[in-house]
């Protein structure tokens, strides 16, 4: 994997990141109701899911031989990160707050997260989609796909540090958050449509 492509999947990976999903609205509620270190459980429960899907992803991937099928998947991967971004920058925000006491343990809330994050479909999709788009021909692929994923895991575990810290203050605020998703949505839909040059 060449530098570049890895400093463009940096970019990418951020921007893909700091997109709002089941899994921030999950941290972010734990911690605006329940404290930093009860939404740290979502935080390594959502890590811990990443790494689970970019390894199944990147093995199915390592695999992907002919050309024609690996441009299928790299046009087909195009085509749904516009798709994504369209949906992220029309949908409209919303944010609970849950209020209710609870006396759940850590690893419950954990749990909690791991299954939010694997049943939902999207990240199978996206990361099949996303990460052959900076794949080097000719290079190791499952070496290539491994920096990619603890790329990706330290860019998504960054991210939920970031809103789960702040959600108390800023993300309560529909501007910021009308806001978030609008560059998301507009970086998505513009790093497909690059994709398909």
């Amino acid at each position: 994997m060449v530098l570049d492509a890895w400093f463009l999947f940096c970019i990418s990976a951020f921007f893909s990141a700091i997109s709002p999903g089941p899994s921030v609205v999950h941290a972010i509620r734990l911690s605006g109701s329940r404290g930093f270190k009860v939404a740290t459980a979502s935080i390594l429960g959502n890590i811990f899911t990443i790494i689970v899907v970019c390894v199944i992803a990147s093995i199915g991937l390592s695999f992907l031989k002919n050309s024609l099928a690996f441009n299928v998947l790299r046009i087909g991967g195009a085509l749904y990160l516009i798709y994504v971004g369209v949906k992220i920058f029309l949908e409209k925000s919303t944010y609970e707050e849950s209020v209710a006491p609870s006396q759940k343990s850590y690893f419950s809330f954990f749990t909690e997260a791991v299954f939010i994050s694997i049943t939902n479909p999207k990240i199978f999709i996206f990361i099949a989609a996303f990460f052959p788009q900076f794949l080097t021909h000719g290079g190791n692929r499952m070496l290539q796909l491994s920096i990619m994923t603890m790329t990706f895991v330290f860019f998504t575990s960054a991210i939920l540090v970031m809103y789960s810290a702040l959600s108390s203050v800023l993300y309560k605020r529909k501007v910021v958050r009308d806001y978030i998703n609008r560059c998301s949505g507009i970086t998505l839909v513009l790093f497909g449509l690059y994709t398909l040059i």
